[in-house]
């Protein structure tokens, strides 16, 4: 009896690389971060702590302050103090970046998303993008909401800056993007050392306790280079329109503040890479 030969079966192939479209795995980052109700309590209080220190700081700062008080240079001096929130709001950023990139490695679910997109440089820079896009769509609004609020506040006595001056939108915006940046910090020092509460305690320690060390050292030699290169302090002058000469220029101060996010971020690249998840 003749049969008819079976054709060979083809070969089996492995998905390829890189399967997932890019804006798939930003909706993948996106869903898996805000279906976390801590992370939504999270960003909801780092809004929450940015508009309601602010306001209650220039409240407190301006009782009994009359307009015919007002000296030359008070002005500028008041502006940020409705910003004084976003100082407080540092600290809870860069948490929320540690968790947002130590949820995954330690449920194992970043096994799970490195199966069906096995490049880890582009998982990396997806929660990268998703952890900015969050960390500004909630700041933005708070820090210009809050500045708004205090500047009409301080108008009563005075001490309210123009609207209309682009120092001032400047240095709102370099408000958010150190928050941002500081996001992003966060999230490198998660993936670095792999232990939410190890570097949760190393972000609150090189952006809320350093800088205060630093105020309480003798001046000169290294404590004044550290009071101009490191990290929280070379955005001085980017976050108010008050020109701190000790500290670096603006936009020096900003490339500065960059160059820290550059070398944090390629160190957890080169890590996330050539660890197992």
């Amino acid at each position: 009896m003749n049969r008819t030969p079976t054709p060979p079966l083809p070969p089996a192939t492995e998905p390829a690389e890189g399967a997932v479209r890019w804006t798939g795995l930003l909706r993948c980052e996106l869903i898996k971060l805000t279906s976390l109700r801590a992370m939504r309590w999270t960003l909801v209080a780092l809004g929450v702590l940015i508009v309601g220190a602010g306001v209650a700081i220039t409240a407190g700062s301006t009782t009994g302050a009359r307009p015919a008080d007002v000296r030359p240079g008070d002005i500028a001096a008041a502006f940020s103090i409705p910003l004084s929130g976003t100082v407080l709001a540092r600290g809870l950023v860069a948490a929320f970046g540690v968790v947002a990139a130590t949820g995954d490695l330690g449920t194992g679910m970043t096994r799970t998303t490195l199966m069906a997109a096995p490049r880890r440089g582009r998982l990396l820079l997806a929660k990268a993008g998703v952890v900015a896009l969050l960390s500004a769509g909630v700041c933005t609004p708070a820090v210009i909401m809050v500045w708004l609020i205090g500047n009409a506040r301080l108008s009563h006595h005075g001490l309210n800056f123009p609207l209309a001056s682009s120092h001032a939108w400047l240095a709102l915006a370099g408000n958010v993007a150190v928050l941002v940046g500081l996001a992003l910090a966060g999230l490198a020092t998660g993936v670095l050392m792999r232990s939410a509460a190890a570097a949760i305690c190393a972000v609150l320690g090189a952006i809320l306790v350093v800088p205060v060390i630093l105020q309480l050292l003798p001046a000169g030699g290294l404590t004044d280079v550290l009071n101009r290169w490191w990290l929280t302090e070379t955005i001085t002058n980017t976050v108010d329109v008050v020109d701190h000469t000790a500290a670096l220029p603006g936009g020096a101060g900003l490339l500065a503040f960059s160059a820290w996010l550059v070398l944090l971020c390629a160190a957890a690249a080169a890590s996330f890479t050539s660890r197992t998840a």
